[in-house]
């Protein structure tokens, strides 16, 4: 699964490189991963949206992985099985409007261009609100309460430190 969230990691920081932007740091988290750059706000929106959905999109790279690997012998069709559900799981889950997963940034890119700052940080909350809820339903039901927890904390966090970052 670490290996899904580096190759997914890495993809927002290759097209990043691409678009000559400078990498701040990347950090390791207990679900993955996380890649920060240098003033990514400043640069153009589509930069910006394409570098975000770039992680969502290393699907189709970690899968031709997975399957060359499969192919060759280094795991059981079973394990090849799990592992590309993961990868389809970490994409799906990323696209996910919540703030500060990608559908959640994607969604904060698009409507900056359209509404104000407040405006869209607003938004951005009741947004990543409204997919919280969704997420603490699913997760109950597939048993998944630590990520449900650990995004709730992710989320009241960005609600009490979002006077400082603006």
């Amino acid at each position: 699964m670490y290996l899904i969230a580096f190759i997914h990691e890495m993809s927002h920081v290759t097209l990043g490189l691409i678009f000559k932007m400078k990498v701040e740091k990347i950090k390791f988290l207990p679900f993955g991963f996380s890649a920060e750059f240098v003033r990514f706000e400043d640069e153009k929106w589509f930069k910006q949206l394409l570098v975000v959905l770039a992680g969502p999109a290393s699907y189709f790279i970690s899968l031709l992985i997975l399957k060359a690997m499969y192919q060759n012998g280094m795991f059981s069709y079973y394990s090849f099985v799990v592992a590309n559900n993961s990868n389809l799981f970490v994409a799906l889950f990323n696209l996910i409007p919540f703030y500060p997963l990608d559908g959640g940034r994607a969604v904060e890119i698009i409507c900056a261009r359209h509404l104000s700052e407040k405006k869209t940080r607003i938004l951005r909350y009741i947004i990543s609100f409204f997919a919280l809820i969704g997420i603490g339903v699913i997760s109950g039901y597939l048993k998944q309460v630590p990520l449900f927890i650990y995004l709730t904390i992710t989320y009241i966090i960005q609600l009490i430190t979002s006077k400082r970052e603006y």
